[in-house]
């Protein structure tokens, strides 16, 4: 079995997780909060579109704005659905601070590691255990 220099497990797989995880979440967070924004906005908007009627405009095109909100509303809330940000941004940012859990009680000797024979090996099979979450 190869010996693994456990600085380099940290900073190589456990802190480059961290910092994906991190990113990942954040990326996932600010497009729910842009999503569930923009919703909020047109389906406020959309029982005023249908009140004002747009029967006054010269163009027919007006009259299709109600249609139109509603629409964008059935999409946006269908790709929340779908792509689910919410529940990945929390996810992701879940497992960003497990792992950074998992490093400050290997490096302070705490939790389970405190009265571990070999804590580096027993490091390696948690922090792999949280990554095979993902």
């Amino acid at each position: 079995m190869k010996q693994i220099d456990i600085e380099e497990y940290l900073n190589d797989r456990v802190l480059a997780h961290v910092d994906y995880c991190d990113d990942v979440a954040y990326s996932y967070r600010r497009k729910y909060y842009l999503i569930e924004w923009v919703l909020i906005i047109v389906a406020s908007l959309t029982p005023i579109f249908v009140i004002l009627n747009f029967s006054f405009a010269r163009d027919n095109w007006a009259q299709w704005i109600p249609v139109v909100s509603s629409a964008v509303v059935a999409i946006l809330t269908g790709g929340l659905k779908t792509f689910r940000y919410e529940e990945n941004w929390k996810k992701y940012s879940e497992l960003a601070e497990l792992l950074k859990k998992e490093k400050y009680q290997f490096i302070t000797g705490a939790g389970i590691y405190k009265s571990s024979d070999n804590p580096e090996t027993l490091f390696i099979e948690a922090v792999e255990s949280l990554l095979g979450k993902i």
